[in-house]
């Protein structure tokens, strides 16, 4: 059995549905994640590997001068994009935000050889450099990969709010997280893991498949949607552009 399948979940694109699935609260992240700080290599993974080498082609990060990441984990992915833009000497200032003490000391550990190109701050305890009101309109993109696929609706709404706020008009959306696959050999992959997640959500780090574009509302121009194999599982690679003139929602 299914329980929820592509096609039901595909009924929904271009247009909000609330996702009627549990998630686990910001304690039971906060636990699974501390434990897990040097362990979680998602952007490297089987299954996301190849939807970030998507996501970074599409993004075409090289324009950008300033990125801005969201739940960057023990900053694999950064120390990938800096270095690239470091050896075509056009390395952009990179912030990064995550829940996690033990991800934010691991990620500034990663990211110390880019001296003050790089700064990671732990939104537990503290509001770091989310506080400062001149990041407000001044990043040319954001990005979060297999985050928004923990979080509620509420959180993700929050987290497309941030981006808006972060980003300069036609700043970049870069997103990658778990969907449903296609075929017969994603369908069970997909109904094994939505298994877990509906019995036991934490095993699975509290993620979920999911589509992320009815998460999208009229201010976001959309580049790039494509489904990536990785593995037995799928995920979905989304790059959308800020529209100042238009509603966020």
């Amino acid at each position: 059995m299914f329980p929820f399948s592509a096609q039901d979940r595909a009924a929904a694109v271009g247009a909000f549905k609330p996702d009627p699935r549990r998630t686990i609260s910001k304690t039971q992240a906060l636990s699974v994640y501390e434990r897990a700080a040097k362990s979680v290599r998602d952007s490297e993974s089987l299954y996301g590997g190849p939807a970030t080498n998507v996501l970074l082609k599409a993004a075409n990060l090289g324009t950008c001068k300033s990125i801005f990441e969201y739940g960057c984990g023990a900053g694999q992915l950064a120390e990938r994009i800096l270095s690239h833009e470091q050896a075509a000497a056009a390395m952009p200032e990179y912030l990064a935000i995550d829940l996690s003490p033990n991800m934010v000391a691991e990620a500034s550990s990663r990211l110390r050889k880019f001296g003050g190109q790089a700064r990671v701050a732990c939104t537990k305890n503290q509001v770091g450099f989310l506080g400062d009101p001149g990041l407000e309109g001044r990043m040319d993109a954001f990005i979060s990969t297999y985050v928004f696929d923990l979080l509620s609706d509420e959180e993700i709404a929050n987290a497309l709010t941030l981006a808006w706020r972060l980003l300069k008009p036609n700043g970049k959306l870069c997103l990658s997280g778990l969907t449903y696959g296609k075929g017969p050999i994603g369908w069970i992959a997909t109904g094994i893991w939505e298994g877990i997640h509906w019995a036991f959500p934490e095993i699975v780090g509290g993620c979920r498949c999911q589509l992320l574009l009815p998460y999208l509302g009229p201010g976001w121009a959309l580049d790039t949607d494509v489904t990536v194999a990785g593995g037995f599982l799928s995920s979905q690679v989304l790059v959308a552009r800020k529209q100042p003139d238009q509603a966020l929602f």
